[in-house]
Order: structure tokens, then sequence, then C-alpha cells
């Protein structure tokens, strides 16, 4: 690399920091990459270890910063591949910033270092706009076609386009020509789960693994799609295994605590610690009780803010605080004799589904009983947009595709999505003379216990896989849960089930086919006008 600076120190938290770029802890990782930097004063790998770090985090302005820094730091003796890597995550940068006549430059800048680079080529098309960047992908095997890298990055291309036909062939075109390629196996795995072949997925992961066992995506892609086909104590493993390389620490620093192997504690507290969607905290926190008991000791949960309160209120008998990662622990650490991850505690108490016992509404025991509400027709809460930034379209329904329910009498529909609702509400009532109503006063973003107690006041939730289909479940309330086929579909619902084994009184239905709600839906409205009747005696 041509560093001035290879200090012992310098060196040790340069590789520490690409290791925890590798299992996605970022903000560990830029926290080594700046104690390099500070060892190593303008040297091009660290500045371009905190850039990277930030493009990972999608902090666009900061990444393009810093890795202007690097590439301006790199001397005669800086290697040629990485000043082209410097460009290319430039070119990211600023592509992801809305830049992208800007970071097509950089692109070009990588191609002069290095005009034969297959990632070069790639990274060049995808900087195209969407209209041609499917075409510089095909200009990339054009001008390199023995290069397994450009065919993955044509399949990349063809699935951005929705081409999955068209990405499988170039995929398979870049296995032929390097089969030991575990990220061409990977996309192959990726691709099959999108195509709702999760079993195919499982063993392309699988070879994936083989040919590099160290890859922390391709092991956290396998822990997923194991979970999800119900093989839990493997799933678990694969999952945990790339947070256990890098010490299981969260985001900002570690705790200076031992991490616990799921054993009975001697002594002080088990601390339990989560860096999840609130949805999947409510979902976890439902394994608690066993944990407590598997530990022998007391434990204490950080977990965010905005549900700390409700979980305290269910669980009385766990310590739990809101807690921001990166920020102060909010108890004493020096009580606790270990840590682990909540996300992960799974893998000591539900090896199988025989470890899981019959689901209790555990956000139901903090809230004060209240009768239902009495009015002549049931009330039905329905959630039908997910905002995920990954698979949020795949998971959604539009408002629209919901007529066969909303057209169901005697029932009041009430809108528990979160966000802008009003103009897609007066839409569907201008289309189909019905829509649900708005709850005023109800803030599921800024004040969930409000919107948890209001809940629990519904006769029936039904909703897309979200933080409602959580709550709804937690409480004991009937939850009908809308998912999807393929990508979007979460490994928590598991594969085929129609009931969950988080949740009580809780339904799933399923497509039948990819992308298509309106089987779901007249399954539903079916369903409801049973259920609406039923409730009439």
């Amino acid at each position: 690399m041509g560093t001035r600076h290879m200090t012992p120190g310098f060196a040790r938290n340069l590789e520490t920091g690409f290791s925890l770029l590798g299992t996605s802890r970022h903000e560990a990782a830029a926290s080594a990459f700046r104690r390099a930097a500070i060892l190593g004063p303008g040297e091009t790998i660290a500045l371009y270890g905190v850039g990277f770090t930030e493009l990972r985090r999608e902090n666009w302005e900061d990444s393009t910063r810093l890795l202007t820094w690097a590439s301006v730091a790199a001397r005669r003796d800086t290697a040629p591949r990485f000043i082209t890597e410097t460009h290319l995550a430039l070119g990211h940068a600023l592509r992801s910033a809305g830049l992208s006549e800007r970071a097509t430059q950089f692109f070009k800048r990588a191609g002069i270092v290095e005009p034969g680079n297959a990632q070069v080529l790639a990274n060049h098309a995808r900087g195209l706009r969407d209209s041609t960047r499917e075409r510089g992908a095909g200009w990339a095997t054009i001008a390199a076609p023995g290069r397994a890298e450009n065919w993955n990055g044509l399949g990349l291309a063809r699935v951005d386009a929705g081409d999955l036909s068209g990405a499988a062939l170039a995929y398979r075109r870049s296995l032929v020509l390097d089969p030991a390629h575990p990220h061409g196996w990977n996309n192959m795995a990726i691709l099959d789960k999108c195509r709702d072949e999760t079993r195919l997925a499982v063993l392309k992961f699988n070879r994936a693994r083989v040919i590099n066992p160290r890859d922390g995506e391709i092991l956290l892609n396998l822990g997923r799609n194991l979970l999800l086909t119900g093989n839990l104590a493997r799933g678990w493993d694969c999952l945990e295994a790339p947070w256990r390389w890098s010490g299981l620490q969260p985001r900002g620093g570690g705790f200076s605590l031992p991490v616990w192997d799921g054993r009975p504690l001697s002594e002080g507290r088990l601390l339990l610690w989560s860096e999840e969607k609130i949805g999947e905290e409510i979902m976890f926190s439902t394994l608690l009780g066993d944990v407590a008991r598997l530990a022998q000791a007391p434990v204490t949960v950080f977990c965010n803010p905005r549900i700390s309160g409700l979980l305290s209120n269910a669980l009385p008998e766990i310590e739990i605080h809101g807690w921001d990662p990166g920020a102060p622990p909010p108890a004493r650490i020096a009580d606790h004799a270990a840590c682990y991850p909540l996300e992960f505690v799974g893998r000591f108490v539900r090896r199988s589904f025989t470890d899981f016992p019959a689901p209790k509404p555990v956000l139901a025991r903090g809230l004060p009983s209240r009768p239902r509400h009495q009015t002549k027709s049931r009330r039905v809460g329905i959630h039908w947009r997910s905002v995920n930034p990954l698979v949020g379209e795949q998971k959604s329904t539009s408002l629209l595709d919901w007529e066969p329910a909303l057209t169901v009498p005697g029932i009041t529909f009430i809108s528990l999505q979160y966000g802008t609702v009003e103009d897609e509400i007066a839409n569907a009532e201008r289309k189909l003379g019905h829509g649900p109503m708005i709850a005023e006063g109800v803030d599921q973003l800024g004040d969930m216990h409000g919107f948890t107690e209001f809940v629990a006041g519904l006769d029936l939730v039904i909703c897309v896989s979200s933080t409602s289909a959580h709550v709804a479940g937690s409480l004991g309330l009937p939850t009908w849960i809308l998912l999807p086929r393929g990508a979007g579909l979460s490994w928590f619902w598991f594969e085929e089930r129609k009931d969950s084994p988080w949740y009580p009184d809780c339904r799933l239905y399923r497509q039948d086919e990819i992308g298509r709600w309106d089987t779901v839906l007249k399954r539903v409205s079916r369903d409801l006008l049973i259920w609406r009747d039923a409730g009439r005696g």
C-alpha cells in the first residue's frame, strides 16, 4: 500500500476495521479506522476506511468528503488497485447522493488507473442512469467477456430491471467462468429467494460458504434462509457466527463483559441489548422469561426507548432500559457477569419448533383491562404498506387492493398506517366509495404506548408484515397478517405455516403467486364475513 506509518497499532486498527466491515458492524469499524487515521495521519487507506464505512451507513455527505481526502492523499507508491477502489467508492457515494454526472467522472478515473478492471467496468455501468444501466453492464461483458465479475454485474443490472430470467443466465455464465466465485453463488441464491425457491437458495448459500467460510454476508443470508425453512438450530448458529467473530459488541463499542454461552451464571446479572427494529424487539421479548430461567440469573435489557416503558410494564421481572446504541450504558455494567445480543437469544431457547411454548399475549400484561368500544359495527384496524427500504415494495399492498374487504358491511375500518395517508384514503373513497377512518390523535411513530393502547381496543387487526403485526399479535388480539412470497418474506413468519409460534390468535395469509394480492384479499374478505357474523351472536 506504500504506507509510511505501518506501526503495530496502525496495522491492528486497520485489520480490525476491515474485519468489522465484513460483519456489518459499521460503527465499531468506523471507530477502528478513526484510530488508524490518528496513528497514521494522511494515510490513504485509513481515510478510505472511514469514508467507506460512512458509505455503508448511507451517510453520503461525510463519505464523499472523506473519500475525496483519501483520493487526494494517494501517493506514487500507493497501489493502483487501492486508488481504483477509492474512486469507485467515491463514485458510488456521489451517485447515491443523486450526483450521477459527478459519479460517472470518478468511475472514469478508476478506469484510467486500471482500464481492464472488471469491477471498474461493472460499476461504471451501474453509475449510468437507470435507462442505460443494463446497456452499460452489457458493454462491460462485451469489453471483457471472459471476466466472471462482468457477468455478475450484468446479473445485478437485470435484477434491477426486473428480468430475473436474464439475471439467472448472467449469473450462470459468471459461475461457468469462475466456479469458485463466492459472490456469484451468493447472488444466485438471492435470486432463488426472490423466486420463492428457498430450498435451492439454501443449497447455493451453502456452496458459497464452502468457498469462503468467513464471509459474513454469506453466513447472514444462509442463516436467515435456514430459519425461514424451519432449520432453527443451524439457522441461529450461522446468523450469530459473523457477530461472534467481531466480539458480539454493540455499535459504538462494547461493555467489557464476557459473552454469555447459554449456561447458568454463578453470579451477577445477564445483560441483553438490542439494535433491531421495534417490531422484532417486541417479538424477541417473548423469549425473555425462558432466557432468565436458563441463565438462572436476573436479566437486564437495553432496547429502543420508544418501547422500553411498554416492555417494562409487561415484563416487571426483567429490568428494561431505553438505550440508543453508541450512547453510554443506562445501567451499571459492573453488576453484570455476561452480555449477549437480544436478537440471537433464540439460539439458546428456540432450537426447534418444539421449543416454542403456547404463545402468550405478552404486551397485554402491561395494559389496564379496558372494554371494547361499544359500537354497532365491529372495529378493524388495517395496515397496508411497509416502508422497509429493502423489501417494503414486496411486502406492501395498495389501499385500492383492499376493495373486497373494505366493502364488507357492518365493519368500521381504521387506518393503523403510519405517515401521511390522507390523500391515499381520499383516493380510495373516490374510487371505491369506501376507505378507512383516520385514528385522530394516535401517533405510531412518536407514541408507541398510546398506539398500543388504541390497538388493544380494536376487535381485529389485518395488516402486512409490520410493527402493527407485532403489536397486535403480542396483545393477543385476533391478527391476520398478509405475507408475500419471495424476497419480501421475513424469516420469522417461516414457510407455509398458517399460524405464528410467536403470537396467539394469529392467522397468516400468504400469496399464491409472487406479487399477487388479489386472491389473498378475496380470502380475507370471505373470512371477514364469517368473523363478523360469528361476533353478532
